[in-house]
């Protein structure tokens, strides 16, 4: 399954482009759109890469900001032809959150995903039991659609397979580890299966004891990605859809308050004695 090569990163990157030949032109988003035929909301979509970009709009947009050397023009008029390819987790899509999907094609082009959790075991290392377990009391998923919620989580789940793996980063509340998800037999699998995950060099387990008391996390659950050649993303759930921020303030006061959870947490390996007890007490 192509995991790697999603049309959501390809759309970002391009944006990110456009806007920068549009900067460096002194045009703005208004003077665009009257080139385009369109309104300065669907350029500002572009430029952000939540919209599916036409080449022949790329193609008129750099022209009208003076850009016409073909070893510059081509590539990006290519992109915006392969943005338009279908992503691996299409078919899922009608069981996501609004705007999900930018997520899962992001998530599987990063090179680095940190990642705190306050309420239960993150995706990425959940087994299918639990995941279930989860899926069933969803408010946004259908009753019917439960096993294909799954099907995409443990799919998601292959990119940490991979030979160039995700590195996966993790700071997890310790009253997640206690849940009972599932209930107890399947609450003990999961705890067994991070702690096997934990083993692996590409995944970093942390637990927040609570007995830390009060902490920088308790507003809430966030991801951070990192790339190789474009920048980091913060993304945050809520019960309306996604959210995602870019501006390198909202990443740095992220990647700060993930560091301050970091520093309170135990080490990965007092990580994983933690995790043994709450097996053993689940016995």
């Amino acid at each position: 399954m192509p995991v790697r090569s999603d049309p959501t990163v390809r759309k970002r990157r391009l944006g990110r482009e456009l806007r920068r030949h549009r900067e460096l032109a002194g045009k703005t988003h208004l003077e665009v759109s009257k080139v385009l035929g369109c309104s300065d909301a669907k350029i500002s979509y572009m430029e952000a890469g939540r919209y599916k970009i036409q080449w022949r709009d790329v193609r008129d947009m750099l022209a009208f900001c003076g850009v016409d050397d073909p070893s510059v023009v081509e590539p990006l008029v290519q992109m915006a032809r392969e943005s338009g390819e279908k992503s691996w987790w299409q078919p899922y899509e009608d069981t996501m959150l609004d705007n999900f999907g930018t997520y899962v094609g992001l998530e599987g082009e990063a090179q680095v995903q940190h990642h705190f959790e306050l309420h239960v075991i993150p995706g990425l290392l959940q087994t299918a039991d639990y995941a279930r377990a989860l899926a069933k009391v969803g408010t946004r998923v259908k009753p019917d659609a439960v096993d294909r919620v799954v099907d995409l989580r443990l799919a998601r789940q292959q990119r940490l397979d991979e030979p160039d793996p995700l590195e996966l980063r993790l700071v997890i509340d310790e009253e997640a580890l206690r849940r009972p998800i599932g209930g107890q037999a399947v609450l003990s699998r999961q705890l067994q299966h991070l702690l096997a995950m934990n083993e692996r060099q590409h995944v970093h387990v942390q637990v927040l004891p609570t007995a830390v008391g009060a902490h920088a996390g308790l507003g809430g659950s966030f991801t951070i990605l990192e790339f190789p050649d474009d920048p980091a993303v913060v993304y945050m759930e809520h019960k309306r859809g996604c959210l995602y921020l870019e501006h390198p303030d909202d990443v740095a006061a992220y990647t700060m308050t993930l560091d301050r959870l970091r520093a309170d947490s135990l080490t990965s390996t007092q990580s994983a004695e933690l995790i043994r007890r709450a097996i053993e007490a689940l016995s």
